[in-house]
């Protein structure tokens, strides 16, 4: 056996019997040398031999050799932090920023990062995102279904299908996508609009009409909300008290051509005293429109907004507002799928948070 041989086997030794520790930094080549009583060019090829063998490493950033503790230090070692896509509609309009906020809080405190997607209503961007994500293996998605003109279902079914094709848990928040069996949170679209109608109704106004956007599951749920309440009230709806605009061309800017279409929708209309909106953009559109007509029309008018108020109206005693829980919507999402990844659970759940109704300057 070479000397160098019969110095592994000591130094083995000294690790097996636990003199030196796992981790623990052995003793210098000169103190080696005194030890072992061999020169130092047998301690430099035995110790090579065991880094090359893993029993003993050294680290670039520290002088020394050490006993290797693979073990230990996997478990001193934190795991890298799971990654979460996040696609929304708009992330500077109050609803993104909050349910942002209430996601990206309560994941930061897991230790799970995210990343952003202002979806800006493109199923293009949206998809092109996913697709990078899913390349660098995300953990998890939290999506807004997309919002478009044309095809709300098949293209966020396309895009859920790409999540599905790589196992890739998600949570939907705000809109579902029929016949996609997922995990939802959702604040209680049917029943605000529902109450809000009523209060409308409650306070003398019949004649209410409805000002709605392109088909989604939410506006779509908000419409059955406020018919429930008409009809209970014995109202009929002729269908020209219910107006659909393209809200997507009120997302940005206000488009002149849908501007026109509703001026034209209000004058068959003819006098009214009170009107659902729902949701800020169409709001918007709305104000537009009237400003034309009148710039006091807002002393006659009493709005029911299915949204929190952002724009600057002199008439808030007359506006009816729906405050939806975006930040709690966001927190239960988040909650929602690290609880999907974590105990991998298989049955889905829809959460269906509670609004509030703003009376006036309540």
């Amino acid at each position: 056996m070479y000397k160098y041989e019969q110095i592994i086997e000591k130094i083995q030794n000294e690790i097996t019997s636990n003199n030196w520790r796992p981790g623990s930094q052995i003793p210098s080549e000169r103190d080696l040398v005194v030890s072992f009583d061999v020169s130092r060019i047998t301690i430099k090829k035995a110790l090579q031999e065991l880094v090359s063998r893993g029993v003993l490493v050294r680290y670039p950033q520290r002088r020394g050799t050490f006993v290797h503790a693979a073990k230990e230090e996997a478990e001193e070692r934190p795991s890298p932090a799971k990654l979460i896509g996040v696609a929304i509609d708009d992330v500077s309009d109050r609803f993104g920023s909050t349910l942002l906020r209430g996601i990206e809080d309560f994941l930061w405190n897991q230790r799970i990062h995210t990343v952003i997607c202002n979806g800006d209503r493109d199923f293009k961007k949206v998809e092109d995102y996913f697709q990078s994500l899913l390349q660098n293996n995300i953990d998890g998605v939290i999506l807004s279904p997309v919002i478009a003109e044309e095809s709300y279902q098949d293209h966020n079914r396309n895009i859920i299908k790409l999540l599905q094709e790589k196992n890739v848990p998600f949570v939907l928040v705000d809109r579902n996508v029929a016949g996609i069996d997922a995990n939802y949170v959702s604040s209680n679209h049917r029943e605000s609009t529902y109450n809000l109608t009523k209060a409308l109704i409650s306070r003398g106004h019949r004649k209410n009409i409805l000002l709605k956007g392109l088909p989604c599951s939410s506006m779509e749920e908000r419409e059955e909300g406020y018919l429930d309440a008409m009809h209970e009230a014995g109202i009929s709806v002729p269908e020209e008290w219910i107006i659909r605009l393209n809200d997507n061309r009120l997302f940005t800017s206000i488009d002149v051509q849908e501007i026109e279409k509703l001026k034209s929708a209000l004058k068959r209309i003819g006098k009214f005293h009170s009107i659902v909106v729902l949701n800020n953009r169409l709001l918007k559109g709305f104000i537009t429109a009237m400003n034309v007509r009148s710039e006091e029309w807002y002393n006659d008018i009493v709005i029911a907004l299915h949204d929190q108020l952002v724009v600057d109206l002199p008439c808030k005693e007359r506006v009816y507002q729906i405050i939806q829980p975006d930040y709690e919507v966001g927190k239960e999402a988040a909650r929602l799928l690290t609880q999907t990844i974590e105990e991998k659970l298989q049955q889905t759940r829809q959460i269906i948070l509670q609004s509030k109704i703003v009376l006036g300057q309540e």
